[in-house]
């Protein structure tokens, strides 16, 4: 009876484990007989570890959105910065126009 318990709580901690494991399909390069091979592999590991497969594609893709952000964030400033100063040169536009039309109308 004790064997049995002992036996069927090991299997649930390894199901336990199992349960988060992802499937992963790797090219791996191997030397055999003097020339180079190629065969894919499927991996099934865990999340600790999967992380650590792709590393590499996981920064450069943090890389890349961090990159986004900021070109978003300085369109936007740039943007802010262009609205500001059309308006000011709008206004000044109008003002020179005003002043050239009251001008020109005490002359005649």
């Amino acid at each position: 009876l004790s064997l049995s318990l002992s036996l069927s709580l090991s299997l649930l901690s390894i199901n336990s484990h199992t349960e988060d494991l992802k499937s992963y399909e790797v090219n791996f390069a191997y030397e055999e007989g003097g020339g180079k091979k190629q065969a894919l592999v499927k991996l099934r590991v865990c999340p600790e570890c999967a992380y650590k497969l792709n590393y590499r594609k996981i920064k450069k893709l943090e890389k890349k959105l961090e990159k986004k952000a900021s070109k978003k964030k300085s369109k936007k400033k740039k943007a802010k910065k262009d609205k500001s100063g059309s308006s000011k040169k709008s206004k000044r536009k109008r003002r020179r126009s005003d002043d050239s039309e009251n001008d020109g109308g005490a002359a005649e």
